[in-house]
């Protein structure tokens, strides 16, 4: 059964990776310009990010494994049509369906391991599932990169597509016997809700994802402004509903599990570090190393297997400099403090050497910490919120990825980088931003565990 879970998450995560190697082929293939490339990748993850919540609901609601089945069936056949696209405006129309179909998969998967595994192994369980991911994401590259190599130009990166479909088959036959566990039955779905909530992050990812690279035109300040009051709109409609004994997309028991918001913000601080993290260490792989786009990959190969072992171990040699939940922040902050000195290029015989232990550490931190943060989050919420829980959870770090990924972007080049396009910026402040992303996931997580605390 946890099998087949793990292929449905990881399924999600390998079509959005495998795609990255296979740009310039499908641009070539398809004559698709750059903006439309960007926009293959875009449509995805903007789509997928604002309806994480819904799908949650809908999980809920409907039952996990119903909704589960339902997203396995619609992402493979948004899969295939991807695969048998003829332009670029179709495939970006079937990424959007794959993004959608996701954001039913992603929560179900969460909210099927809380109510299927006993609260003991959950930590372990998600910490697992967080190794799977990780080396999806990997494999993905590695594989596109296989596929778009070997075959023929207008074959590789459809194939890479249409892989999805076996994955799918594969985990609808494995789960077939998981337990939906509770539904809500005084719930349903929250049409205005939805289409607020919806509309609000899908406008915030829209600027996040596409607003620095294009060098912030004054439309992004616009829709980032829209996007906010519409979502002070939607916590207003929240709050009116429950008070009132309406139901509401997030129900109201929700928000008031102590702790629960402050896990989401340690979730969120967590992936903008992280999604951060790859960003960086890949220019500075090419910047200061001198690495080939296949020493890059062999690098980011060794960081993940690092953090299989990360979320694996069950006992930390460190366990006496800190509370547990704190060892992935040690190893984190100490990778990147070797990141920063590798790419200093002060030592030019050292370089190659502290990127790979630099590399090591970072993997493990990460390991160390993913697994443990989606486990604690989603311990807190009811049977019957498990799916909604998970697409809060789940969204909250698609925003934390896109979050990340901009405000590194300012860190690293300034502003105005989408124009110029060059790889050389300033390390230090990158630096700067991670270990500030670092101190304040710290923080959160020793206020999480004296909030937790408090009531014993």
């Amino acid at each position: 059964m946890l099998i087949g879970l793990f292929c449905g998450g990881a399924v999600v995560v390998l079509d959005f990776f495998i795609v990255l190697v296979a740009l310039p082929s499908i641009g070539h293939s398809l004559g698709a310009t750059p903006s439309q490339l960007q926009l293959v990748m875009a449509a995805y993850a903007i789509t997928n990010g604002s309806l994480l919540v819904v799908g949650g609901r809908l999980g809920d609601v409907w039952g996990r494994r119903r909704t589960f089945m339902l997203g396995l069936v619609g992402f493979a056949l948004a899969s295939v049509a991807c695969g048998l696209a003829g332009s670029a405006v179709v495939l970006i129309v079937c990424r959007s369906l794959q993004g959608l179909f996701g954001a039913l998969l992603q929560p179900q998967v969460l909210g099927l391991i809380s109510v299927n595994i006993t609260p003991a192994w959950r930590e372990r369980v998600f910490a697992r599932y967080a190794a799977v991911m990780g080396a999806a994401g990997i494999a993905a590259q590695l594989l596109g990169g296989l596929l778009v190599g070997t075959l023929p130009p207008d074959v590789g990166w459809r194939m890479g597509f249409y892989l999805a479909v076996p994955v799918c088959a594969l985990a609808a036959w494995l789960a077939r016997d998981a337990g939906g566990g509770r539904r809500d039955a005084a719930g349903r779905l929250d049409v205005p809700g939805a289409l607020m909530l919806g509309l609000a992050l899908a406008g915030i990812g829209t600027v996040l994802t596409i607003g620095r690279e294009s060098a912030w035109p004054a439309w992004t300040g616009q829709l980032a402004a829209a996007s906010l009051v519409l979502l002070v709109v939607f916590v207003a409609w929240v709050v009116q509903g429950n008070r009132r004994g309406h139901p509401r997309l997030i129900p109201s028991g929700l928000w008031q599990v102590p702790g629960f918001p402050r896990s989401l913000a340690s979730i969120l601080v967590f992936f903008s570090g992280v999604a951060s993290l790859y960003f960086v260490l890949a220019l500075a792989l090419r910047s200061a190393a001198g690495f080939s786009p296949m020493q890059v990959g062999l690098l980011f190969a060794w960081l993940g297997v690092c953090f299989v072992a990360g979320s694996s171990a069950k006992r930390w040699p460190i366990r006496w400099l800190a509370p547990r939940p704190l060892h992935g922040v040690l190893l984190l902050g100490a990778g990147h403090g070797l990141m920063v000195l590798a790419a200093s290029n002060l030592a030019p015989t050292w370089t190659v050497p502290l990127f790979v232990c630099s590399s090591a550490l970072q993997g493990l931190g990460i390991g160390r910490l993913m697994g443990t943060l989606m486990a604690r989050a989603l311990a807190l919420v009811r049977p019957d919120q498990a799916s909604v829980g998970g697409g809060l959870a789940a969204s909250t770090q698609q925003i934390g990825n896109s979050m990340g990924i901009c405000l590194i972007g300012l860190a690293y080049w300034g502003p105005s980088e989408g124009a110029s396009g060059t790889a050389q910026g300033d390390m230090p402040g990158a630096a700067l931003y991670l270990t500030a992303s670092l101190a304040l996931l710290a923080w959160a997580m020793r206020e999480r565990r004296q909030v937790a605390a408090a009531p014993a």
